[in-house]
Formats: C-alpha cells, sequence, structure tokens
C-alpha cells in the first residue's frame, strides 16, 4: 500500500513537473515571438523611413532642376528682351 501511495505520489509529481515544463515552453515561445513581432516592426518602420526619406530628396532634386530651369529661362528672356531693344534702336 505504501508502493503504492508512493507510486501515484510520484506520478503526480511527475505529471506536475511536466505540466510546468510545458508552461514554461509556451511562455518562451510566447516572448520569442513578441521579440520577433518588435523587431519587424522596427524593420517596418526602417524601411518606411528610408522610403520617405528617399522620396524627400528626389522631390527637392526636382524642386532644385525646377528653380535652376526657370532661372535660366528669366535669364533667356532677358537676353531676348535686351536683343529685342538693341534691334529697335538699329532700326531707329
Amino acid at each position: 500500500m505504501q508502493f503504492q501511495e508512493k507510486q501515484s505520489s510520484l506520478a503526480e509529481q511527475a505529471r506536475i513537473e511536466r505540466e510546468d515544463y510545458m508552461l514554461q515552453i509556451q511562455k518562451q515561445k510566447q516572448i520569442e515571438q513578441q521579440e520577433r513581432k518588435i523587431e519587424e516592426e522596427k524593420k517596418n518602420a526602417l524601411v518606411d523611413h528610408s522610403v520617405k526619406i528617399r522620396t524627400q530628396i528626389s522631390t527637392n532634386e526636382g524642386l532644385k532642376k525646377q528653380d535652376r530651369l526657370d532661372y535660366l529661362e528669366e535669364g533667356r528672356k532677358v537676353r531676348e528682351k535686351i536683343e529685342n531693344e538693341r534691334t529697335k534702336v538699329k532700326d531707329i
């Protein structure tokens, strides 16, 4: 009878330890999953930031090109106006 009680007690203790072990494994998997999710979110944030920066750089380059073209066009118009004035003066 004592042997059976001891066996039963050992079996119960083994069951409790097994459940505790499985619970620890489950918690560890949850922690790892949360860490992967955080890392993925960080990665996505970096990619989004990179895309925004590249877009901003591209936009700024486009604006600089357009400003330069506008500047050159204004210079061309001024030279053309001066040339027209010279032609009028020569004609007079």
